[in-house]
């Protein structure tokens, strides 16, 4: 067990040259993971999750993030290997992120948030996933299943006009799509 903090930790220093990592113990199945340096989620590099096993040598418990202000940054939760609820936060305090992962490693539904508390992209437990800008202005709809997109795609301008529509099949384009300028003329439409 030993072994796998120390080859964990090596791994978590020479990938993230800027953060330090502090691991503890808290009681059976819950571990803190105190990171310095951290500000979101783009900065917690793969292979964090994997300190912790249980006796089928999988992630098991609950995970706390906290940054060097003693700040809970994230918190999730596994069961023999698989994901639950995770959260982020960013360093201020506002939350970053909600997922449910439903123990299935099959993400279920998800908000993401920007820092002044508008939405920054959200998915629902049918795989419709829907982008916005930092003002609220929808970016992108789209639906995601079994992790290609599939039917109806559009995309605005951050003016809110029409930036683009059309049909997806199995992740790939297909039909009639339409593309549009800025002022919500059309640009080009093409056939897939």
């Amino acid at each position: 067990m030993l072994n796998k903090y120390l080859s964990i930790f090596l791994f978590i220093t020479i990938t993230c040259e800027a953060q330090q990592f502090k691991i503890s113990k808290i009681e059976e199945g819950l571990f803190e993971l105190v990171v310095i340096n951290y500000d979101s989620v783009s900065n917690l590099k793969n292979g964090l999750n994997d300190f912790y096993y249980n006796s089928a040598d999988k992630p098991d418990g609950r995970l706390l993030v906290k940054n060097e202000e003693n700040k809970i940054v994230r918190e999730c939760e596994y069961l023999n290997g698989k994901m639950g609820i995770d959260e982020w936060w960013y360093s201020s305090g506002e939350k970053e992120w909600f997922g449910d992962w439903n123990f299935t490693n099959n993400l279920k539904s998800y908000v993401r948030w920007y820092k002044n508390g508008i939405v920054k992209s959200e998915q629902d437990s049918t795989g419709l996933n829907t982008q916005y800008y930092e003002n609220g202005q929808k970016k992108i709809q789209r639906r995601f299943i079994n992790g290609k997109l599939e039917g109806d795609y559009f995309g605005w301008f951050e003016n809110g006009k029409m930036k683009e529509r059309g049909r997806y099949k199995r992740g790939e384009k297909t039909g009639r799509w339409f593309y549009f300028n800025n002022d919500g003329s059309l640009e080009e439409e093409k056939i897939y």
